[in-house]
């Protein structure tokens, strides 16, 4: 795997700046040619750099897997080395790589160097971490080869990129073309399905000799300028009532010219004309046609409407008379002559045809897509949208992630809502599919990610976490819950595999129980701000090893202006916990310069060194605190309000005083810990009963609890 991963380093051409060492004579005021840089995979387990200025100085060097991998550790990369990969390219690409030449120099041109470098800077994680490679010169007849070797090489990549740039272009237009097509077929489906045919109506004019009345009601002709149109008789549907006093040119029976025939009456005109007019009253009928019938669309038009040739000689519409409101058929009044003029075509109703409709689920979708960004975030991994990763690579990834995914808060999500997760996968991928087919770049049957064979696992991992989340109790309703300190239930985390000093990331998680529960750190930003300098190793007079924590040993670092008292415990579990973890620490440049506790664990560290010098984020202590926080359980004696009992540490000015002990009250029955009228004995004992400080800090911790949970819950109001 490692193999192929080196050789999909993808080849860079680039342009770095030349500069001397600085610690030549000649750095500020050196006059050096730009280099020519060619990174690319000779084989599958290495890499070459080629650079040359293609005078004086042609440089070159290999990277082995082993050095690669050597130099992710050094510069604490996380992630994949697929991922390494990628930043190192993109450094590799920018415009800052510098070639910098040590030795005997010049200032003009940099001859007679001995030694390069080539630097370059690397941007992992938000942070900006600096790299170099060491380059061997190629003189004399090895670098002229090396220098023609690189020219070749760029004259084929630019060949190369100009027949693809030329292929795409032909792409381009071609798809282009197929979209123009789809969106044609789409409306001509839409207009067929109102059962209008096309009409291939001739031009139509009016017989020299004005026709006679002839006294009889006929149907009311509509007749259409445009040719071909969708159309629809209405000969059916309008018989309107002619008055006696219409006038003998307009009257119904007249004759008309039609290829040529002539046709004395409009009923006859009705049986052999296949295509009918749409007035403006039908245009917008038909733009609305999803709840109007044919019938009523036809009662909608307002006139009886005549073809005429204008000044320019072509057709065009006019209405002669206008029907009353009230009376549907009824022939009114004359009106004139005046243009009637048909409405565009919404472009809702082409945005609305094209999306196929509305998403109900698109809430759903948008909860279940930002918790795998998150989680995808989390590991390291490069940032893509789920339809840019491959099938494959994502059906894996969702194994990975449902047994992984939990809450903001780090509790478990209810099962009904991993399933409305995964739903939402199969929603997505659908979408998307659904998406390409209709542009035409995707002709396969559309995934399904509930039946497809490649998400099998996935759809396991799933049923396996809704497994998980029923027998841990995550789909009860979370109430606010008052009484005694759940100290049995928190003392259950430390029994977990997770949380064993074996590993690095278990010492670290352990460290920071020990931290909340016995040294009385309260707070996550508490804990994000806590130094090495304040914790000390000591002994007692009975030979007893103690760790003393003094926060006053870091007040210049903290500035505060109230400290707790020292706190000392020699708990046998707490003193290896520490002494195993600050053996592993990495080393500083001085011992008296404080640092912050929590360091970044190494994932399989291959020496003493377990933690890396990055500093774990107050994102994941706040996570890490908010599970291992002191909680409590119900209280069968019925008090009423948690959030005015004091926590477990009574805080005073100046000092923090332990109020219980939490391995002494492990098994401490609910009835010691009350009072006669059933309120709680520490909160009349020492100041802190009243103190508004202390309700605060729990009213705000609780409130931030519930928010988070009432996100996470809201994020489901839409489940279908």
């Amino acid at each position: 795997m490692e193999d192929e991963r080196v050789g999909a380093f993808k080849p860079i051409f680039n342009r770095a700046r030349g500069a001397l060492h600085p610690a030549s004579p000649h750095a500020r005021n050196a006059a050096l040619l730009p280099f020519l840089i060619h990174v690319y995979p000779c084989n599958s387990t290495t890499l070459v750099i080629l650079a040359s200025d293609f005078h004086s100085n042609t440089w070159h060097t290999t990277v082995s897997l082993e050095q690669l991998n050597h130099l992710k550790e050094k510069l604490a990369c996380k992630g994949a080395f697929l991922c390494f990969l990628q930043s190192l390219h993109e450094a590799l690409c920018s415009s800052e790589v510098v070639i910098e030449l040590g030795g005997p120099a010049s200032a003009v041109g940099g001859k007679g160097a001995t030694s390069a470098l080539l630097k370059a800077s690397l941007s992992a994680h938000g942070t900006s971490k600096d790299l170099s490679f060491t380059l061997d010169n190629l003189k004399s007849r090895n670098g002229t080869d090396a220098s023609a070797t690189l020219a070749l090489d760029l004259y084929n990549a630019y060949f190369l990129a100009q027949n693809r740039i030329l292929e795409l272009e032909a792409n381009l237009e071609e798809e282009k073309q197929k979209s123009v097509n789809v969106l044609d077929a789409i409306l001509e489906g839409k207009a067929a399905s109102m059962h209008f045919r096309q009409s291939s109506l001739p031009n139509i004019v009016h017989n020299e000799e004005p026709p006679s009345w002839s006294g009889a009601t006929s149907p009311g002709v509509l007749l259409s300028t445009q040719s071909p149109t969708p159309s629809i008789n209405l000969g059916s549907y309008l018989s309107p009532s002619i008055p006696s006093n219409l006038p003998n040119e307009y009257s119904p029976g007249f004759n008309m010219t039609v290829a040529d025939k002539t046709y004395k009456s409009s009923e006859s005109l009705l049986t052999r004309a296949k295509g009918l007019c749409r007035t403006s009253a039908l245009k917008l009928c038909e733009e609305n046609s999803y709840s109007r019938s044919v019938k009523k669309a036809a009662k909608a038009v307002k006139g009886l409407v005549e073809l005429h040739t204008d000044s320019s000689g072509a057709l065009a519409t006019t209405t002669i008379y206008e029907a009353n409101d009230c009376d549907e058929g009824g022939l009114t009044s004359y009106q004139g002559v005046q243009k009637r003029k048909y409405r565009e075509l919404n472009s809702d109703l082409i945005t609305k045809i094209e999306s196929g409709g509305e998403n109900r689920s698109a809430k759903t979708d948008t909860w279940a897509r930002r918790h795998y960004m998150e989680w995808r975030r989390d590991l390291g991994l490069l940032e893509k949208e789920i339809e840019e990763i491959p099938l494959p690579e994502f059906a894996e990834s969702l194994v990975k992630f449902f047994c992984m995914v939990k809450k903001r808060n780090g509790d478990l999500f209810p099962s009904e809502s991993l399933k409305a997760m995964y739903r939402a996968y199969v929603r997505i991928l659908q979408a998307n599919y659904k998406k390409l087919r209709m542009e035409g770049s995707y002709s396969g049957a559309i995934v399904d990610a509930a039946k497809d064979t490649i998400f099998e696992k996935a759809r396991i991992a799933c049923v396996e976490a809704m497994k998980h989340s029923l027998l841990h109790g995550a789909n009860t309703s979370k109430k606010r819950k008052t009484g005694i300190l759940a100290t049995n239930i928190l003392h259950d985390m430390l029994l977990l595999d997770e949380n064993q000093v074996a590993t690095p990331s278990g010492l670290c998680r352990r460290l920071c129980y020990y931290c909340i529960h016995k040294f009385g750190i309260d707070d996550h930003m508490e804990l994000y701000d806590t130094t090495d300098i304040e914790f000390e190793r000591m002994v007692s007079d009975q030979g007893t090893a103690i760790w003393n924590y003094n926060e006053r040993k870091a007040e210049k670092y903290k500035r505060k202006e109230l400290f707790r008292a020292i706190i000392q415990c020699d708990d046998k579990d707490v003193v290896e916990c520490f002494d195993k973890y600050f053996m592993h620490l990495p080393p500083k440049p001085l011992a008296e310069e404080p640092r912050r506790l929590f360091l970044a664990p190494i994932k399989r560290p291959t020496t003493t060194v377990w933690f890396r010098h990055q500093n774990i984020s107050s994102r994941t202590l706040q996570e890490w605190y908010r599970y291992m926080k002191p909680r409590v359980l119900e209280d069968r004696h019925g008090m009423q309000d948690s959030m005015n009992q004091p926590p477990c540490l009574l805080r005073c000015e100046g000092d923090c005083q332990k109020g219980i002990d939490v391995d002494e009250n492990v098994n401490m029955p609910a009835m010691d810990m009350m009072d006669e009228n059933g309120n709680d004995k520490a909160t009349q004992s020492g100041t802190s009963g009243n103190n508004p400080e202390i309700q605060g800090d729990l009213g705000e911790d609780g409130n931030e609890g519930d928010a988070e949970e009432d996100r996470d819950e809201d994020d489901l109001t839409d489940v279908d």
